[in-house]
């Protein structure tokens, strides 16, 4: 969320201006900026962020979007380190979201990716100490993704509590237009 990102005017000196790709600012400078130093966090809220259905990637079920999102994110690492003399690289096919987003939109539910992408996310959680809460998530998502492809755009959509909520209720899911 942009909205809740500062940062020092010497960094920004070191990225502006910002490309015509990716499509978000935020995605550029999330992707960017840490290569230039330490990043850190105020975990007391400092504000409230309202998630509504025209947020782009707050509960987006748009498949090609996701996808294209993090290989634009990929592209901005990539460039940032060939640009800093960096030799090691992002590499999509160690990213467990886009491996399961390419599960989905083959739309053939793949049980050995599965595995693969559930233990990318748990080494991934224990690298950067995920709550298990935020671990079980990722689980979820990225198991609907791989297993459940047809059942996956409406989870990625509603999120679980209200996924658990809508399937409870036996409603009928109408996409967004």
């Amino acid at each position: 969320m942009t909205s809740g990102l500062a940062y020092k005017r010497w960094v920004l000196e070191k990225v502006l201006p910002i490309p015509k790709l990716p499509h978000g600012a935020d995605t550029y400078l999330t992707a960017t900026v840490p290569f230039y130093g330490n990043i850190g966090c105020i975990c007391e809220p400092l504000m409230f962020y309202r998630h509504h259905g025209n947020n782009m990637n707050a509960g987006s079920n748009n498949i090609h979007y996701l996808i294209e999102q993090r290989e634009q994110t990929a592209i901005c690492i990539n460039k940032t380190a060939e640009k800093l003399c960096l030799t090691e690289t992002y590499n999509l096919k160690k990213d467990a979201d886009y491996r399961s987003l390419k599960v989905l939109e083959a739309g053939v539910s793949s049980p050995k990716e599965a595995i693969k992408i559930f233990w990318m996310t748990w080494l991934e959680s224990r690298a950067i100490g995920h709550s298990f809460k935020d671990t079980m998530e990722r689980f979820v998502r990225r198991g609907m993704c791989t297993l459940f492809p047809k059942e996956a755009p409406i989870y990625l959509r509603l999120r679980l509590r209200r996924y658990l909520r809508f399937k409870l209720s036996r409603r009928q899911f109408k996409p967004l237009t």
